[in-house]
């Protein structure tokens, strides 16, 4: 073999060992049966991870919940090779776009095959409308959301002190949250952005203010008069701002993390985003920080107490050696039986629960009453207005090409119209050819 052929052979078996799943840590209760609980959280949420499978161990005397580190982005592809070779986890978390294309590989078993009679029906009456959409694939519950996410609108008080408003004055419409923007953009003497007041990003959290969405059941319908509207707003507030500034500005900006976050830091006046913010403000903000959360306030025509969703996914593989233990841990992390548990669980991770049974209970209801910024996001998905991305076996192509879209356009590379039209004809390509395959019913 010549050493163009072994360095390749090298790099080969090297990806091979990245990628194949981790070996299973050993069991420290052998009298159990072991459930392998594959997660993507480090840093801040890992311990409280920990600590919530510490609980549930306690709590019984037949499972034990090993949990297991795999990275978000080679996730994926580990747990893939594990099912091929049969050496899989029990229970596997996930925030990408796998539901459809697990499920239609035949990796997943339906939650409702390890529920009871009792349980399914008691899920169909507690869970939110957005927590059962988000389980539901082909009719059957493939998965649980142990918690799910609304987006609102951070005001950072001390700023909006600075042009005379507060708390009590918040925008009640989107020309209004405009104008206030505005007001609070800083330059220096060179005309560089020192602190933007408002910039509005990402499709996903505005399109359903103006009504619109990216759902694709029943066809798909992207390129729509809703999506188009809240596309121009987004690039209008990028050309008002200039896309050199903005783009020097932004890249100028620390990663969105922890005590880096836009907000805290002072960049960013007005931003919209999740409620585990509240968290991370709790943790990181410097002393005497003090900020207001509010719906998205509708355009012209738009929709009030209107968001965008997202969520974790928990899987049980079809391969699953202990499917009844992994049940018996997500009925114990969502409080199912035992809401002050699920509530306990909800806040250390930043989540809004999956029912209003556990978000109406009194550790929960404390923690609303420590934390009112929060309260306003468990309002949204108390709501009629939740959107979802896209579920389907094109799921993952269908988000990349919305994302797409969405870059082109407040780049200024294209027209919104261009954007959202080239959108709709590439999604439908390719459920057509995917269609042609057979690989799409």
């Amino acid at each position: 073999m010549g050493i163009k052929g072994w360095l390749l052979a090298v790099s080969a078996v090297g990806l091979a060992a990245l990628l194949l799943p981790p070996p299973p840590p050993d069991a420290h209760m052998p009298h159990r049966k072991p459930v392998y609980f594959w997660h993507p959280w480090s840093g801040d949420f890992e311990p409280y991870l920990i600590k919530a499978c510490e609980r549930f161990n306690a709590s019984q005397t037949e499972h034990e919940v090993i949990p297991v580190f795999t990275p978000n982005g080679g996730g994926d592809t580990k747990f893939l090779l594990s099912e091929a070779g049969g050496e899989g986890p029990d229970l596997v978390v996930q925030w990408g776009a796998v539901t459809g294309p697990w499920t239609d590989k035949g990796l997943l078993r339906p939650i409702d095959s390890v529920m009871t009679h009792e349980e399914r029906a008691r899920y169909d009456a507690e869970a939110y409308p957005i927590a059962k959409k988000y389980s539901t694939y082909h009719g059957k519950y493939m998965c649980v959301v142990p918690g799910v996410d609304s987006y609102a609108v951070y005001y950072r008080l001390d700023d909006l002190k600075e042009v005379g408003r507060d708390e009590n004055s918040l925008p009640t419409t989107l020309d209004d949250l405009v104008a206030l923007g505005k007001k609070l953009d800083r330059r220096d003497k060179d005309g560089n952005l020192r602190r933007i007041g408002f910039l509005p990003e990402g499709l996903f959290n505005w399109a359903p203010s103006f009504g619109g969405g990216f759902e694709t059941e029943g066809g798909v319908h992207m390129d729509t008069p809703e999506n188009r509207r809240a596309l121009n707003f987004i690039v209008g507030q990028v050309k008002r701002l200039g896309l050199d500034n903005v783009t020097r500005f932004t890249s100028s900006q620390p990663a969105d993390v922890g005590a880096n976050a836009p907000l805290l830091t002072g960049n960013m006046s007005i931003m919209v985003d999740g409620q585990w913010k509240v968290k991370q403000a709790e943790d990181y903000a410097p002393k005497g920080f003090r900020f207001a959360v509010a719906p998205i306030p509708p355009p012209k025509g738009g929709v009030a107490m209107a968001t965008n969703s997202s969520s974790n996914f928990l899987f049980i593989p079809a391969a699953s050696k202990n499917p009844e233990g992994a049940w018996a841990f997500i009925k114990f992390w969502m409080g199912f039986d035992n809401p002050e548990e699920g509530a306990r669980n909800s806040i250390e991770m930043g989540w809004i629960p999956y029912s209003r049974k556990v978000v109406h209970c009194k550790v929960y209801q404390d923690y609303l009453a420590k934390h009112p910024q929060f309260k306003p996001f468990v309002a949204l998905i108390e709501g009629s207005h939740v959107e979802l991305a896209p579920v389907g076996p094109l799921q993952k192509f269908v988000l990349d090409e919305i994302t797409k879209a969405d870059d082109l356009a407040t780049h200024l590379s294209v027209t919104p119209e261009r954007a959202l039209a080239d959108l709709e004809r590439n999604v439908k390509h390719e459920y057509a050819r995917q269609r042609r395959l057979g690989n799409v019913r």
